[in-house]
């Protein structure tokens, strides 16, 4: 079972920035929900990674779904204290 999680969720929150960049370019739905409610955006802020809410902001992801907990990427950024990211999702937000 995997949660409904997509490679898109595993890399925003694991990967380096290519690999998150290559799936977009390949289609892969950067507003993807899984089980729990997370989103890859939830995923990549929640981990601080910067590049990857980057991208996946550029790639028009939703800033404000909630996961299943109430919790939206700005608040998952705000949680793992990554300035850098809460300063992106406020400024597409």
């Amino acid at each position: 079972q995997n949660s409904g999680l997509t490679l898109l969720h595993f890399a925003a929150k694991e990967s380096s920035e290519q690999v998150v960049k290559v799936l977009i370019e390949r289609g892969a739905d950067v507003n993807a929900i899984s089980d729990t409610g997370a989103t890859p955006l939830w995923l990549a802020a929640d981990a601080s990674i910067a590049p990857n809410v980057r991208l996946l902001l550029y790639a028009r992801a939703k800033v404000l779904p909630e996961s299943g907990l109430g919790w939206n990427p700005l608040h998952a950024a705000a949680r793992s204290d990554s300035l850098e990211c809460i300063k992106l999702l406020l400024d597409y937000g």
